[in-house]
């Protein structure tokens, strides 16, 4: 190609070619059938040319002899054979001649090249492009090929960046307006030759791509990739050839695609989209919407499910989880819950699962097959209590559980089939609940008559001699008193602490920890009293200071000059350093907390969807740290707990609390009578109470306190060490009740029980190898996981790492676990796999996540908040190039 106007790149790259043997020379003449028609004066970093454009020897010696310009590079362009020059002319310019433009001879000269692909060299247009590119890299070898003059062209005519581009970065360029209209005001010749390359290069898919794209739809490419995905789906053959006929004519010129392509393209768009939009999520929303209008428009919208990034297609799968749910609790669950579950793991695999914004929604979803699970075992096994002791244990080891569950799913749900399925759930299982409640309060009834309260409960006033006394007399302890807080809350909590370094304990000849019992009424002027009192008692901050400091069992351990010290709310706020101070002094051998927090929500909290942990609660990481540091064993108990407000009723009454009452001889329905020494208010020593957590007397409010539900008579207990247990005390792993987790079956290769002696002793240091490396891959069944233990991609991550050698054995036993368990594990189920506590998994997930999530791809993910790991088989697959299928 002949150009008729010249350009200032070739003019540089010729004066270039000219100076680089003798830099000195400032005069250049240029024989070139094109004119100059730019600027006279042209900068070029440090470089100033004057560039002249002669047309006959008189000119030229004009130019010559301006001699204004200094240091600049003058450039004369003329059209002028040398024999119509003078000698006078000649001898002024460099090498004493013309020289002439060929441009392929000038780009070798730029690339430092001998040679030229063929490929590129028969296309004269190509060179003038190249010449125009602002920096060039060598070519490697001598030889300019193929792949560097596209990856300049195409960055500079384009910004499509990069030495090879793929087709997911081809996808992720057109994600830009201002790239697509580059491509657009681009030459035909360039356009035409662009398409040809990609097709040449990454074969047939780029093409339907790039033909598509020239078409210029105003869809883009990535949105047309995901709806063709879906409207070409093999799984709905015969079902969308309409759409498909649609799609044929708007998008790929009226022919049928390829399939295998179709999903070839689909695949990348979604990757683009999954992992490198990340930090663009408007922008990736905008290309998901995009893409679910285009079926719309295609009118295939119904069948959106089949993509796992549509945003259309993930509320299609909730809203079938919900009428499947709702099918399950309905019919009962025995024949439900294998297809529910199915729908669930539909709804996880699912792009948008993995949003931050939907933990909640998935929270919600995984109490409700927990819940669903719970009724199928409540069916078969419905729980008998002979005694108040045995309905206690039961609350604390199922039915707080329940209660967590039931309330998380009462969450708002905008999915309309979900949340009537959620609404649904709730009641049939709180009515169940209630009748749990009502056989605990008939048995508190009669307990609180007999003053027996039996050996498998601890009675507020005992917890302080029972619990903490015996912790003092061999180590320092902190006694955090969390006012209000539920068996629930506290599982919460507990479960959050000990996900770093805390491990819990319990006493020795029990399997768990003993739960207590609150006073009557479970308020806090007669519960919390009498907790901090160590004797039954009604009070306040000033009556609970001054008993906690003055209790004969604390102080029994304590120095004379050093009493055991309680901390409340006004202290925590305003002098958070003296209450640190006392907790790290080493002579300061009790010291007491309490925190209001779950209480001030009850009175404030009904718009708030709080999640508890050792974060949320502002003043407890800080109090776990200053323990630590000081070596303390930790006491987390509570006064009493409480009941949350969904539907109350209000029932009038002339004397009590909020949900208790004095005795006037009448007695409703959800009411028990109640009289006893452990009946502390009113003076009279008996009262009325409800045991349904649908009643209350005082003004609506976020949750209650003060009835005889376990939910509000139950005080959990957690006892926590960082250092070996003390005498008489026994580390426990935090167990949940068997419908909590739907575990995988047992690894047969694995021994997956934990001796309490492996849950304290230390491990050993991360930079030994622990095991011989090739016998931990005979009990691998599935062939990927071989595969991957065996590439060479996963060595040179190990290498990287550098402890990996450590950790071999965990990932082969976690990979074999998650498979079996559809990719998605709970801590608790990891820690029993690879026999470790949970409180020291995080570092080993680090170290795991660094081997497999190979330049940030979140190939290995670990939600703290669910407390569950997560793992893309797909992903990991590609990147570490191996065959994902068994």
């Amino acid at each position: 190609m002949t150009t008729a106007v010249l350009t200032f790149g070739q003019i540089k790259a010729q004066v270039a070619a000219v100076r680089k043997r003798n830099s000195h020379e400032r005069v250049i003449g240029i024989q070139a059938p094109g004119r100059w028609t730019g600027e006279r004066h042209k900068q070029d970093g440090r470089d100033r040319y004057v560039i002249e454009q002669c047309d006959s020897p008189l000119a030229m010696r004009i130019a010559l002899r301006d001699n204004a310009e200094g240091e600049a590079i003058k450039v004369l362009i003329t059209r002028l054979d040398e024999k119509e020059l003078g000698e006078d002319i000649l001898l002024r310019l460099a090498k004493r001649r013309l020289f002439t433009i060929d441009n392929w001879q000038l780009v070798k000269a730029r690339f430092q090249a001998r040679t030229v692909d063929p490929r590129v060299s028969q296309q004269a247009w190509i060179a003038d492009y190249l010449l125009e590119a602002d920096s060039v890299p060598p070519a490697p070898g001598g030889f300019l090929d193929a792949e560097t003059v596209w990856a300049v062209l195409l960055e500079r005519q384009l910004g499509l960046s990069g030495d090879r581009p793929d087709l997911l970065a081809l996808l992720k360029w057109s994600t830009e307006e201002a790239h697509v209209e580059r491509l657009r005001a681009a030459p035909a010749p360039f356009c035409q030759a662009m398409a040809a390359w990609f097709a040449q290069s990454l074969g047939p898919v780029a093409k339907l791509v790039m033909d598509c794209l020239l078409r210029r739809s105003d869809s883009g490419i990535l949105p047309v990739g995901l709806a063709a995905g879906v409207v070409f789906n093999q799984d709905l053959r015969g079902r969308l050839d309409k759409a498909a006929g649609k799609m044929e004519e708007r998008y790929f010129g009226g022919e049928t695609p390829d399939t295998v392509l179709i999903e070839r393209w689909c695949s990348a768009a979604t990757e683009v989209v999954s992992f490198q939009l990340t930090d663009d999520p408007h922008k990736r929303r905008a290309l998901l919407k995009r893409a679910d209008e285009i079926l719309e428009e295609l009118q295939a919208e119904a069948y959106a499910y089949v993509s796992d990034i549509s945003p259309r297609g993930f509320k299609q799968h909730l809203a079938r989880f919900g009428r499947l749910l709702s099918e399950a609790i309905d019919n009962g669950p025995s024949r439900s819950l294998l297809p529910l579950s199915e729908a669930w793991r539909a709804v996880e695999r699912h792009e948008q699962s993995r949003s931050s914004d939907e933990h909640r929604r998935l929270d919600r979803g995984e109490m409700a097959l927990r819940l669903v699970r719970w009724l199928e075992h409540v069916a078969t096994s419905p729980p008998t209590f002979s005694s108040l002791g045995e309905a206690a244990q039961y609350h604390e080891d199922e039915g707080s559980f329940v209660d967590w569950a039931r309330f998380q799913v009462r969450g708002s749900e905008p999915v309309r089939e979900l949340s009537k399925a959620y609404g649904h759930l709730f009641e049939t299982v709180t009515a169940i609940r209630e009748q749990h409640a009502r056989r605990f309060a008939e048995l508190l009834q009669d307990a609180t008559a007999s003053a027996s309260n039996g050996a498998q409960l601890i009675p507020a006033e005992c917890i302080l001699d029972e619990i903490v006394v015996p912790l003092a007399e061999h180590a320092p302890v902190l006694v955090i008193v969390i006012d209000g807080m539920s068996s629930t809350v506290c599982h919460e909590l507990v479960a959050s602490i000990t996900r770093q370094d805390w491990v819990a304990l319990c006493e020795d000849g029990h399997e768990k920890q003993r739960p207590g019992l609150a006073v009557l009424p479970s308020v806090t002027q007669a519960s919390r009293t009498s907790l901090l009192c160590g004797k039954p008692s009604c009070g306040n901050a000033t009556d609970e200071q001054r008993g906690f400091a003055s209790h004969p069992g604390l102080l029994r351990h304590s120095r004379p000059s050093l009493p055991p010290k309680l901390f409340h709310k006004a202290d925590l706020q305003t002098e958070e350093e003296k209450v640190c101070d006392a907790i790290l002094h080493s002579q300061q051998r009790v010291v007491g907390t309490v925190i209001n927090a779950v209480d001030d929500l009850l009175l404030k909290g009904d718009q708030l969807d709080i999640r508890w942990s050792k974060d949320e609660i502002r003043i407890l990481p800080t109090l776990l740290h200053a323990a630590e540091a000081a070596g303390r064993a930790v006491v987390l108990l509570a006064d009493h707990g409480h009941v949350l407000e969904h539907h109350t009723r209000s029932l009038q009454q002339d004397g009590g609390g909020e949900r208790w009452r004095v005795d006037d001889g009448r007695v409703t329905d959800g009411e028990l009578a109640l009289r006893g020494p452990r009946v502390l208010m009113p003076d009279s020593r008996q009262l009325v109470a409800p045991w349904t957590e649908h009643l209350r007397y005082g003004p609506k409010k976020s949750g209650y306190h003060g009835g005889i539900s376990p939910q509000e008579m139950i005080v959990p207990i957690a006892v926590l060490s960082v250092r070996d247990p003390c005498p008489g005390w026994t580390a426990v792993s935090i167990e949940t009740p068997v419908w909590w987790q739907e575990t995988p079956p047992p690894l047969a290769t694995q021994d997956t029980s934990m001796s309490a002696q492996e849950l304290t002793e230390p491990q050993e240091p991360s930079g030994l190898p622990l095991f011989d490396f090739a016998q931990t891959q005979q009990g691998v069944s599935s062939d990927w996981i071989h595969a991957l233990l065996n590439s060479p991609v996963f060595a040179k991550q190990k290498k990287l790492v550098g402890q990996a050698e450590a950790v071999d054995k965990h990932l082969a036993v976690l990979l074999e676990a998650l498979d079996q368990a559809e990719g998605k594990l709970s801590l608790a189920a990891f820690a029993r796999a690879v026999k470790t506590p949970a409180a020291r998994l995080n570092a080993l997930i680090a170290v795991l996540q660094k081997i497999l999530n190979i330049d940030g791809y979140q190939i290995l993910s670990h939600d703290e908040d669910s407390g569950s790991i997560e793992l893309n088989r797909d992903l990991l697959c590609r990147q570490f190039e191996i065959d994902g299928d068994d």
